[in-house]
Order: structure tokens, then sequence, then C-alpha cells
């Protein structure tokens, strides 16, 4: 068995530590698409509850208690 060499350790490091700063990278730009994304969720939402609050109309409960039909 032979023993492994400090620069093979040294590269196998550089590869691992490449990777890691790849998925870093890569996980900073999921984060930012999702915090696109939450906005605009939010932005569709603030629409949509505006024109809900534009079509509200006033319910009328017309209460019959002699029980017939109105």
């Amino acid at each position: 068995m032979s023993a492994i060499k400090p620069t093979e350790l040294i590269d196998a490091n550089i590869v691992i530590l490449t990777d890691v700063i790849a998925h870093n990278k890569m996980l900073k730009e999921t984060i930012s698409h999702l915090e696109a994304y939450c906005k605009n969720l939010e932005a569709e939402n603030e629409s949509l509850s505006n024109r809900l609050a534009i079509k509200e109309e006033p319910i009328i409960l017309i209460i019959n208690p002699g029980g017939k039909s109105i």
C-alpha cells in the first residue's frame, strides 16, 4: 500500500472546495429566484385583494319569522 502524497490530498481538497463553491453559488441563485417568486406572489395577492375589495357588495339578509317563502 503506497502512502498518499500531500499533493494528492491538496488536489482532492481543491476538487471538494470547487464543488462546494459551485453548490453555494447554485443555492444563492435558487434563493434569489425564490425571493423574486415570493415578491411576485405578494404583488398578485395584493392585486387580487384589491379586486375583491372593489367587488364586495353588502349582503342583505331578510329574516322571515312566519316561515313562509319570500
